[in-house]
């Protein structure tokens, strides 16, 4: 059930001079505040007769995301509650829930290969079939259409995530001398199998010898 809450927000930070882009995208706490004058940005907006023509959802600081809707109302979604820190994670559960839920065509603003991998897995796991893209945030870079990419490499999707795991992500060290290319080349020769890896289901210890060896495999 939703519910109808007020929000307080203040309108003197947005006054504040912006520091450096690489000062504030470097430092915790900038990004924090960056965010907040965002979201209270967004939300002066609403303020505005005609602000909005459609919905919007706005995931901040806090795990509930809040609703706008164009007639200025501001609902908490408790329902797309999100308790995960990784802000990578968190964009690909709010883009699957609205193409679960709308069943449109869903573009997804990120240049980040950890956003594109989780994409990939869940349209699949999830069984979707509306168009999805993965849209760049400059002009000069393609955009990937996420259902066609699914379409071609749906047999090693599964591997897809302990692939990128293996070769470096946001929150997993790369394994020395393993990259992006080399251990995907092996993956779709189908000489490494990772299926098990981050399993929470597989008995432990069976994962062992499948990992090293595909581990192995890439070195040589």
């Amino acid at each position: 059930m939703w519910q109808m809450v007020p929000l307080e927000y203040q309108r003197s930070i947005i006054n504040v001079p912006f520091p450096p882009q690489k000062q504030v995208l470097t430092v915790a706490d900038n990004k924090k505040q960056l965010i907040e004058i965002i979201v209270t940005t967004l939300i002066g907006e609403a303020k505005v007769p005609g602000g909005y023509r459609s919905s919007l959802i706005i995931s901040g600081q806090e795990d509930t995301p809040i609703e706008i809707a164009p007639d200025g109302v501001i609902i908490r979604r408790e329902d797309k509650k999100k308790t995960h820190e990784e802000a990578d994670a968190i964009i690909v559960a709010h883009a699957i829930s609205a193409a679960k839920e709308e069943r449109k065509y869903v573009a997804v603003v990120a240049d980040d290969t950890d956003v594109y991998i989780f994409l990939l897995y869940h349209y699949l796991a999830e069984s979707l079939s509306m168009p999805m893209k993965l849209q760049p945030t400059q002009a000069a870079r393609t955009s990937i259409d996420v259902a066609a990419t699914v379409g071609k490499l749906k047999d090693i999707i599964a591997q897809l995530l302990p692939a990128h795991a293996l070769s470096g992500c946001d929150t997993v060290s790369m394994c020395y001398g393993i990259g992006k290319s080399k251990i995907l080349k092996a993956v779709k020769a189908k000489q490494c199998s990772l299926n098990l890896l981050g399993d929470v289901k597989c008995k432990y210890g069976r994962h062992q010898q499948p990992l090293c060896a595909s581990v192995t495999m890439c070195q040589m």
